[in-house]
């Protein structure tokens, strides 16, 4: 598996941030998406729907990022 690594630099070296392995946690009927990643600060949260994604510091506040981020679903009447 390939592992991306977020660095910063400081001086004449880069300092690596954040390792990024996703883990899927949640999907949505819209396609809307949140993975988990381990980051030195503790657990980071993706919310991501159609190419615009936003971290976030718990599952929670990923998923209230998400549900602004897609469009509402309105059920038809019957």
């Amino acid at each position: 598996m390939a592992m991306l690594v977020y660095c910063v630099k400081i001086g004449k070296c880069l300092h690596p941030i954040m390792a990024l392995q996703a883990i899927l946690v949640h999907s949505t009927a819209q396609g809307g998406t949140i993975h988990k990643f381990t980051a030195k600060q503790g657990e980071r949260f993706l919310g991501c729907y159609l190419g615009t994604c936003k971290f976030s510091n718990n599952i929670a506040e990923a998923t209230a990022d998400l549900a602004s981020l897609e469009p509402s679903v309105k059920k038809s009447e019957s």
